[in-house]
């Protein structure tokens, strides 16, 4: 299996235009006390099961959503899918010496990794290579790109060793149907 066909990214087009829209959102949000036996996150709605709708403290959702069409559409076509469904979805802040330790995404097809704040690509999501038990990341990642990978593949967040915020928001999603039409028959 090579991992570089499995674990992917594309950039999101309107980054630039939402990043301090949804940093404000998430500023605003008030955390349920969450409870970490090995992990270390300042900050996650994650543990927050409220309604996701306009008026629940994970309104960001909505306005990344609306920007995110033409992303959902490109992660459909690339896995041949009729659709697509978010399962879940919910943000994490990590500040200095926060991580989140290895893991996986259980009862989902894919999971993405949105990064609206990366302060060195080397914090980047880490990947572990089922085949060779080797570490790697996506190679030229930036802020503002949305990682995209099996929701099985072991990964983590690294040590944020950066005086420097890192934000990113994770999805889970199940692809729905195949749509022949995208297929190439031999």
């Amino acid at each position: 299996m090579k991992m570089n066909n499995v674990v992917w990214k594309l950039s999101l087009t309107a980054h630039n235009k939402i990043k301090s829209k949804i940093l404000n959102l998430i500023e605003n949000y008030t955390q349920i006390n969450p409870t970490f036996e090995v992990d270390n996150i300042s900050k996650t709605d994650f543990f927050d099961e409220r309604d996701i709708k306009d008026t629940s403290p994970k309104n960001y959702l909505n306005l990344f959503y609306e920007e995110a069409k033409p992303l959902y559409q490109s992660i459909v076509d690339h896995y041949r899918g009729g659709g697509l469904y978010i399962s879940n979805a919910w943000f994490q802040q990590y500040d200095i010496y926060n991580h989140h330790t290895w893991h996986n995404h259980g009862l989902t097809m894919i999971s993405l990794v949105y990064f609206l704040e990366l302060p060195n690509p080397k914090y980047s999501t880490e990947f572990l290579n089922i085949e060779d038990n080797k570490i790697f990341q996506i190679e030229d990642i930036r802020e503002g790109d949305v990682a995209i990978f099996p929701s099985f593949i072991p990964h983590r967040s690294p040590v944020n060793l950066s005086a420097s915020r890192k934000t990113s928001i994770a999805f889970n999603i199940q692809i729905i149907n195949t749509d022949n039409s995208k297929l190439n028959m031999l």
